[in-house]
This record gives structure tokens, sequence and C-alpha cells, in this order.
């Protein structure tokens, strides 16, 4: 198997791990406080570019266990971009060794 067809076999089994896809940039975690009320966003960057906050709830009605559940997404989503660049630069590298070998035959 070459690396590219590796790298995109890798890439789909991590994908259908996902409960549900995240949009825009993989997302950041955060509390935030407002008039003394402390509670979760995901903070991240939509598809348009905008940077956006989802409210997630108060900190004391989001269990130890949602938070776990939500930082796990977060980590898969950004495992897949990471994957998803390692397998276009694999796919670019294995495109342009094809165009060198193809030229270079074309010249003899």
């Amino acid at each position: 198997m070459t690396r590219p067809a590796r790298c995109a076999s890798r890439t789909r089994s991590s994908a259908r791990a996902q409960v549900r896809v995240l949009g825009g940039t993989p997302w950041t975690l955060k509390q935030r406080t407002q008039s003394g009320k402390r509670y979760w966003v995901r903070e991240h960057i939509r598809i348009d570019g905008a940077k956006t906050d989802e409210y997630l709830g108060p900190v004391a009605a989001l269990p130890d266990a949602r938070v776990a559940e939500l930082r796990a997404e977060i980590e898969l989503a950004r495992s897949l971009a990471a994957a998803s660049a390692d397998t276009t630069r694999a796919l670019a590298a294995s495109s342009a060794s094809r165009t060198i070998r193809s030229a270079s035959r074309s010249v003899r």
C-alpha cells in the first residue's frame, strides 16, 4: 500500500469513530464568567471565517464526564485535521514524483 493510501485509510478509520462532525476549525473548550456566573463554551472559527462561541451550559450543570467527552471530540477533530493534511501532502508528493518520472522518460 502506498503512503497516500495508508494516510487516507487511517483518516477514514478515524472519521468513522466520530459521533458527529465538528464544522470549522477544531474547537477549544473554555470557561467564561458573566455577571458572576461561570459557564462552558466551545470556541472555534466557523467555516466562513468568523470566530464564535457555542454555549454549552453552566459549569455546575455540565458533569465532568460530559466535559471529558467534549474534549475527546475536540481531540479527534484535531487528529482528523492533521491526518487530512498529511494525506494531502503525501498525495502531492506522490503526484510530483510521478510527474518527474514521466518527464524524465519523455526526455529520453
